[in-house]
């Protein structure tokens, strides 16, 4: 076990400032292959949310 690794296997980092959390499909493996074109539009719209 890693010194500051969650023992429930919950690897998500947090963070405390205002941000935006998208959810989208997939996980880090899929995102680049079969989830690719969901990711690409959720970031997509964030992007476009942006000032």
């Amino acid at each position: 076990m890693m010194s500051g690794w969650p023992r429930d296997g919950d690897w998500r980092l947090s963070w405390t400032l205002p941000h935006d959390t998208p959810r989208h499909p997939g996980n880090h493996f899929s995102a680049m292959e079969e989830h690719a074109a969901a990711i690409a539009r959720t970031v997509d719209t964030w992007l476009s949310g942006l000032p």
